[in-house]
């Protein structure tokens, strides 16, 4: 019977597994920080583009099409 020594060796298969990380197997501070301020400043904007769209669809439609007031009328003669 062989044994194969690459067995024993842990290798990681994670997503973030390539990042730098302490003894202990987490994230280090400044990476951790890093992705939560990325992660929040995609939910920021994604947040101000979903209220635009929103607002966007819910207005009527600009200029009117019958307006109230021309610009002939306006200018006095």
């Amino acid at each position: 019977m062989t044994s194969n020594a690459n067995a024993l060796i842990p290798e990681e298969h994670g997503a973030v597994a390539g990042l730098s990380h302490d003894a202990r197997g987490g994230i280090s501070n400044p990476i951790l920080g890093m992705l939560l301020f990325i992660c929040s400043e995609v939910m920021f904007f994604s947040g101000l583009f979903a209220a635009y769209f929103s607002v966007r669809a819910s207005s009527p439609a600009w200029p009117p099409v019958t307006p109230s007031c021309t610009a002939r009328d306006s200018t006095p003669e």
